[in-house]
């Protein structure tokens, strides 16, 4: 699947999502926002990509912020 960097980010493992521009805390229910992957939760993965699983099927993946990725959106 393809992955693209959103403003979402955590400070470790276990903590709460926030949204990097205003640190607000980030609901992961399936009714706010895509559904979100539900796997291991790594140390690694700090920061949040949109991703999609077959060719239509949005989902919120944890992912390294280490790993090259384009933003959905960047503010100029």
């Amino acid at each position: 699947y393809d992955e693209l960097w959103i403003d979402g980010r955590r400070e470790s493992a276990g903590a709460n999502w926030t949204w990097v521009k205003n640190n607000r805390i980030i609901n992961n229910s399936v009714v706010s926002y895509p559904e979100w992957y539900n796997g291991s939760s790594d140390k690694k993965t700090n920061c949040l990509a949109f991703a999609r699983l077959g060719h239509d099927m949005p989902i919120v993946v944890p992912s390294d912020c280490r790993r090259g990725k384009p933003f959905l959106c960047i503010k100029t």
